[in-house]
């Protein structure tokens, strides 16, 4: 089993840090700690670059709202496929 101590400290006047410890029980011997500590620091940059791409998504409210529908017995069905008529009867 390995220990990772991760520590995140941010360059904004305080000198506030933050520390975990989190185990790993099955980390492979060749290479396991690099390939950990790349996808964490990619998941890291990943979240910090969401807002950029967060401001630009279109407003979705609009679609919370409630919709008024009503169907009728004559509207055709979704997934029906038409009858085939040949001579006097219909398949």
């Amino acid at each position: 089993m390995v220990k990772a101590r991760i520590r995140v400290s941010f360059e904004s006047g305080s000198d506030a840090a933050f520390e975990k410890e989190v185990e790993f029980p099955d980390l492979r011997e060749d290479g396991g700690q690099e390939l950990v500590a790349q996808h964490l620091f990619a998941e890291l940059e990943k979240e910090a670059r969401w807002g950029d791409y967060y401001v630009a998504l279109p407003e979705v409210r609009q679609f919370l709202r409630p919709v008024e529908q009503t169907f009728q017995l004559s509207d055709p069905r979704p997934n029906t496929q038409p009858r085939l008529q040949f001579g006097g009867g219909c398949i």
